[in-house]
């Protein structure tokens, strides 16, 4: 798991990882005021960070640096069987997890239920130092996946993933269609407020919430996509669906796609200004963002595209070269005075971003800043 902080000019201000005997992965960053919470998990021992052990299973994970770069606190959170740690949202004085668990475990709001054999969902909110803990869970007679968490301007949260198998979210017994995708919000205390499911064989990978409130999700679909009167049929393989719902009620405000016959993937979406959302992720080949036809250069390109309130495509970025670029996942934010857009990814080859260019040795991993212009909300001005 690797962590760093980059300086306004691109010069890296401190580099760290943490590394395990087994596995270590990491999956979310976030600042909590002016320390880095970093996420993800770990199987075996860890080290770096005073050696915990997950045992036979994995362990979730979330390091903390102060500004200089060194570790604050590490604290982690076993069960019988793994645990993961995919989705992380931080404030100043928040911080919400979310993830996967097979077996017992406790975030320290009392034991959830054992899981029967399958890998079901947890969410947890807590403050920053790990107190105040409150948790809940996601199970079902399979796997219940979350894979990504928003905190809403109440303090609740938004989530999303994919369950395979009848399931309850908090409203009631829900039926999956093959891997079906899950939205729900849920308050400061974590209470249900709504849900919505759909697609077979789709995934439910991003969610990010507007200032207003409201909630855009995104994935990737095969098939014909349909939501409150609106569907969308995939092109080829997978293509990338992006949907906003009302904060309120759950309901299908829009719903723009993105993909051709290639396998196009999605890994980011952030609020841009205050009704505006960019989304990053690849395309490969011949493919259409929203309404506009692109081809990739090499085997898969990256992309950024700002959509408006209304789910209309205002401008895209492509992110090219002669091998294939892999945007990372969840490796995509905004800088809080909203003049930045950072991309984490991985390419082969070379590597093309507007003028600039840098070729691989191998499978290499870059930092793209895009700026934003002054005065406009746009990441490709």
């Amino acid at each position: 798991m690797l962590a760093a902080v980059v300086e306004p000019d691109g010069a890296v201000r401190w580099l760290d990882h943490v590394g395990a005997t087994t596995i270590a992965v990491g999956m979310n960053v976030g600042w909590i005021g002016d320390t880095v919470a970093a996420g993800g998990y770990f199987g075996g021992t860890a080290t770096r960070i005073g050696s915990p052990s997950a045992g036979s299973g994995q362990n979730a994970l979330v390091v903390r640096y102060d500004g200089d770069g060194h570790f604050a606190a590490e604290p982690n959170w076993g069960g019988s069987s793994n645990v993961q740690l995919r989705a992380l949202e931080t404030t100043a004085d928040r911080l919400v997890i979310g993830g996967l668990y097979a077996g017992t475990m406790d975030l320290g709001a009392g034991g959830l239920p054992a899981t029967g054999g399958a890998d079901n969902g947890y969410l947890a909110a807590m403050a920053p130092d790990g107190s105040d803990v409150v948790a809940r869970s996601f199970n079902g007679s399979s796997d219940v996946y979350v894979n990504d968490a928003a905190l809403r301007p109440d303090g609740g949260a938004c989530i999303t993933g994919r369950f395979n198998a009848t399931t309850d979210l908090g409203g009631g017994p829900v039926t999956a269609s093959g891997s079906t995708v899950f939205v729900a919000c849920y308050d400061a205390q974590l209470g249900y407020q709504w849900a919505r499911t759909f697609g077979s064989g789709a995934t439910g990978s991003i969610v990010e919430v507007l200032p207003d409130g409201d909630c855009v999700a995104a994935g990737t679909f095969i098939g014909t996509l349909s939501l409150d009167g609106t569907s969308r049929t995939s092109a080829g393989m997978d293509d990338v669906y992006v949907i906003r719902f009302d904060g309120a009620t759950g309901a299908t405000e829009w719903m723009a796609t993105i993909g051709g016959a290639g396998d196009d993937g999605v890994i980011g979406a952030v609020a841009v200004g205050a009704d505006q959302i960019a989304v990053a992720g690849r395309v490969v080949g011949a493919a259409t963002i929203v309404d506009e036809p692109v081809q990739s250069e090499g085997g898969s390109d990256g992309f950024v595209v700002l959509l408006s309130a209304q789910g209309a495509r205002l401008r895209t970025e492509l992110l090219g070269g002669s091998g294939d670029v892999e945007l990372a996942l969840s490796g995509m934010a905004i800088d809080a005075l909203a003049t930045r857009l950072a991309l984490a990814l991985t390419y082969s080859g070379e590597l093309r971003v507007r003028d600039l260019a840098s070729t691989a040795v191998a499978a290499d991993g870059a930092l793209v800043i895009l700026p934003l212009a002054a005065g406009s909300s746009c990441p490709t001005c």
